[in-house]
C-alpha cells in the first residue's frame, strides 16, 4: 500500500495534537502506532470499499476488488461486449502542458480549448461550416486573479477544490507554473510538477476549510507512488519547487505545525512519486470532433480514413488547435496492466474530445469476474524482456499477466533441458558498482576485438567482465568459442563455448539472452559439442522467437519446414517479415506464390516481394518481373484463376 505509510504518518502526527509537548507527542504517536498496526489492513480495505464503492455505484458493469497478486483492480460484474463504453471519468485534477499553454488558450480547470470560431484554422472546403466549430469562449469567465475558465461551473468547481488559495497569490503562483522545468530530457516531468502544485493547493484549502489534515489526504490514499527512492541530484532539483511552493502558499500565514507537515519534504516526494506513476496524458481534440460530426451527418466524406487522419493531424497538432494536458484519475488509476489488454482509454473521440474527460472501452468481450486491464505501452510491439524492463523502471512492478507467464513457461521449459531438468535459478542481479565495472571491461574488450583486432586481449577482458556474472561478457565469450575466428587464428572450442553460453543462458531478463538461446539451439541442431537434439533446439528457438528475436523466428520457420509443419513455418516467417527481416519477406512472398502453408495469393506475394526487392534481395525483382508468376493481365487485388487447364506458375524455392 504505497501511500499508506505517508497517510498513517500524518495520522500519527496530527492525532498527537499540535499543542502538546514533545514528550507527550511522542507518547501519543507511539500509542497510535501500536493500536494501528494490527488494524492497518482491515482499515485500508474498508476505505477502498467505501471510496470506490461510491465511484462505481452508477456503473453496473464493474466492481473494484482485491486481486490475487496485483492489488486492487476493476472487475466485470456482468459480461461486457467488445467495443462497449465501460465508463467515462473526469479527473480529480488536471493541468495543461507548458508547451501547449504557449500556443493554445484553454480552461484552467477542464482544459477545454478556447479558440473562438472566428480564429479557428480550417481548410477551404470546411469554411462554410465555421459556425459549427465546437469551442465557444463567449461563455468563459475570468477570476479576479486573471485566470480563465470556460464556464461558471468550472470556476465554481476550481474555487471549491483548490483555486481559492491560489487566487490570493496567483501572480507568484503563475511564475511557479511558468518556471517549471524537467530535470533532464529523460525525465520529462514538468506536468507532474504542476500537478503536485495543484495537489498541494487542495491539501491546504481542505485543511483551511475543515481543520482536519488527515481528511485532506483521504482522496489520495489509493494512488500508487514510486517504491524506489529518487537519486540525489533529481531529488534536490525537484525539491526546489517545494521550497518555491512553500514560499508562495504559506507567505504571511501564522505558524502551524500541521501545515508545516503538509508541506514537508517527505509529503512532497510522495506526492511527486504518485504523479509520475499515475498521471495520464490527454489531448482535447476539437478539430477531430468537428470533422467527425460532419462525417456522421453526411456533410463531408473522405476516400479513406488515412486522409481524415492526416487532415486532423495537420489542423489539430501542427497548428496547435488541440490541448495537451495531464490528469489524475481515481477509477482509471485502479485499472491494472496486462500485456494483452482487454480495455483501452480514449481521450480524443466523442464528447470527451472537448475537455479533460476520458472514456474506457472494452477491446474484447470480457466475461463476468474477469479483470479489465490496459496495456501500458499499446503502441509498441515489445518482447517480454523489454516489457518487464519498462514495467519495473517506470511503474515499479513485475508483470505477471497471462502473456508474460506463458512466455516465461516456454523459456523455463527450454532452459531446464540445459541444466538436467532442474529448475533454472537466475544469477543474482549485480550491484550498481559491479555492473559499472563489468560494462567497463566489456567496452574495453569490444575495442580490442573490433578495432584493434587483438582477439586474445579481448578474451582476457571479456573474462574479467564475466567474473562479475555479466551476461553480455559471458555471451560474447560463448559466441567466440562456438564459431571461432579463422582470420584472427581462433579455432572453435565447443567445451568452452558450452561453459560460457550455459552461464549466459540463465538470464530471462537480459536483453541479449535470446541471442544466447539461438547459439545453443545451433549447437543442439548440428551436434556441436553436444548430442544432436532437434527438440531442444526447437524449444530454444521458440523461446527466443517469442522474445522478438528475428533470426530465431526465421530459423524456427526452417525447423518447422523440416518437420513438415508448413502452416506453422509460414506463421513464424510472417512474424519475422513483419518486423523487417528481408529474407523472411522474400520467403513469405514465395509461400504465397506456391501456396506453401497458406492459400495462394498473388497480391500478397507481390506486396512481400516488393518489400524484399526494395532492399535489393537477390531474386525478388526477377520474380516480380516474371510473367509466368505474375501474368501481365493480372489485376492487383484479384487472385489468379487458371482457365482451360493453363499452365500454373512455377514452384519456386523459398530461399
Amino acid at each position: 500500500i504505497f501511500f499508506e505509510c505517508l497517510f498513517l504518518s500524518c495520522l500519527f502526527f496530527f492525532g498527537s495534537g499540535g499543542s502538546t509537548g514533545v514528550a507527550d507527542t511522542m507518547k501519543t504517536r507511539k500509542r497510535v502506532v501500536t493500536a494501528s498496526t494490527d488494524r492497518l489492513s482491515a482499515e485500508y480495505h474498508t476505505y477502498m470499499g467505501d471510496f470506490f464503492g461510491a465511484l462505481v455505484k452508477d456503473i453496473p458493469q464493474v466492481a473494484v476488488q482485491l486481486g490475487d497478486h496485483d492489488g486492487y483492480g476493476l472487475y466485470a460484474k456482468t459480461s461486457i461486449p467488445s467495443g462497449e463504453i465501460v465508463f467515462t471519468e473526469i479527473p480529480f485534477l488536471s493541468v495543461q502542458d507548458p508547451a501547449s499553454q504557449a500556443h493554445t488558450p484553454a480552461c484552467y480547470h477542464c482544459q477545454r480549448c478556447l479558440i473562438p470560431p472566428s480564429e479557428a484554422a480550417l481548410p477551404p472546403f470546411l469554411e462554410s461550416f465555421r459556425r459549427r466549430w465546437p469551442c465557444d469562449p463567449t461563455s468563459s469567465v475570468h477570476c479576479t486573479c486573471g485566470v480563465t475558465f470556460c464556464s461558471v461551473k468550472c470556476k465554481a468547481e476550481a474555487l471549491g477544490l483548490y483555486h481559492r488559495v491560489q487566487c490570493k497569490v496567483y501572480k507568484a503562483y503563475s511564475d511557479f507554473e511558468a518556471g517549471a522545468q524537467p530535470f533532464d530530457e529523460t525525465e520529462k516531468y514538468t506536468d507532474c510538477i504542476l500537478l503536485v502544485g495543484k495537489v498541494m493547493c487542495v491539501l491546504l484549502q481542505t485543511y483551511e476549510d475543515h481543520g482536519d489534515p488527515v481528511a485532506a489526504f483521504s482522496p489520495l490514499r489509493h494512488f500508487q507512488g514510486a517504491k524506489e527512492p529518487m537519486d540525489a541530484k533529481p531529488r534536490q532539483f525537484y525539491l526546489k519547487y517545494l521550497e518555491q511552493l512553500r514560499g508562495i502558499l504559506l507567505s504571511g500565514a501564522q505558524p502551524d505545525p500541521n501545515v508545516e507537515y503538509l508541506f514537508s519534504t517527505s509529503t512532497f516526494l510522495h506526492l511527486f512519486g504518485c504523479c509520475t506513476t499515475n498521471a495520464t496524458k490527454m489531448r482535447s481534440a476539437p478539430f477531430s470532433y468537428f470533422v467527425q460530426q460532419l462525417v456522421d451527418e453526411g456533410s463531408v466524406e473522405f476516400l479513406c480514413q488515412e486522409d481524415k487522419k492526416l487532415l486532423c493531424n495537420h489542423f489539430e497538432v501542427q497548428l496547435h488547435q488541440g490541448v495537451e494536458s495531464s490528469g489524475l484519475f481515481h477509477l482509471h488509476s485502479i485499472v491494472n496492466h496486462s500485456c494483452t489488454a482487454t480495455a483501452v482509454v480514449v481521450t480524443d473521440r466523442g464528447p470527451q474530445a472537448l475537455d479533460h474527460s476520458i472514456q474506457v472501452r472494452s477491446l474484447q468481450a470480457i466475461q463476468t469476474g474477469c479483470q479489465l486491464c490496459y496495456s501500458y505501452f499499446p503502441e509498441k510491439k515489445l518482447n517480454r524482456i523489454m516489457r518487464q524492463m519498462l514495467t519495473k523502471s517506470s511503474w515499479h512492478f513485475e508483470c505477471k499477466c497471462e502473456t508474460c507467464l506463458g512466455e516465461l513457461k516456454v523459456i523455463h521449459t527450454a532452459l531446464r533441458a540445459l541444466y538436467d531438468d532442474r529448475v533454472v535459478v537466475e544469477n543474482a542481479p549485480l550491484t550498481k558498482a559491479a555492473e559499472a565495472e563489468a560494462w567497463d571491461w566489456f567496452e574495453k574488450a569490444e575495442y580490442q576485438q573490433f578495432d584493434a583486432n587483438n582477439l586474445q586481449s579481448a578474451i582476457r577482458l571479456y573474462e574479467k567482465g564475466a567474473s562479475y556474472g555479466h551476461q553480455p561478457c559471458e555471451h560474447r565469450l560463448g559466441v567466440l568459442y562456438l564459431y571461432g575466428d579463422e582470420e584472427l587464428g581462433l579455432a572453435p572450442d565447443y567445451a568452452k563455448a558450452r561453459h560460457w553460453l550455459w552461464r549466459a543462458a540463465k538470464s530471462t531478463t537480459e536483453v541479449n539472452a535470446p541471442s544466447t538461446w539461438c547459439c545453443i539451439a545451433d549447437m543442439f541442431s548440428q551436434g556441436l559439442g553436444v548430442e544432436e537434439d532437434k527438440t531442444k533446439a526447437l524449444w530454444l528457438l521458440l523461446a527466443a522467437s517469442q522474445q522478438g528475436f528475428l533470426t530465431a523466428q526465421n530459423e524456427l520457420a526452417d525447423h518447422y519446414l523440416e518437420m513438415g509443419k508448413r502452416r506453422e513455418a509460414h506463421e513464424w516467417r510472417l512474424v519475422a517479415a513483419g518486423q523487417g527481416l528481408v529474407q523472411a519477406q522474400f520467403a513469405v512472398g514465395v509461400a504465397y506464390i506456391n501456396g506453401d502453408g497458406v492459400e495462394k495469393d498473388l497480391m500478397a506475394a507481390r506486396v512481400w516481394l516488393s518489400k524484399a526487392a526494395a532492399e535489393e534481395y537477390p531474386g525478388a525483382q526477377e520474380l516480380l518481373d516474371d510473367p509466368r508468376v505474375f501474368p501481365i493481365d493480372h489485376v492487383p487485388g484479384q487472385k489468379v484463376v487458371l482457365q482451360n487447364g493453363g499452365d500454373p506458375p512455377p514452384q519456386i524455392p523459398c530461399t
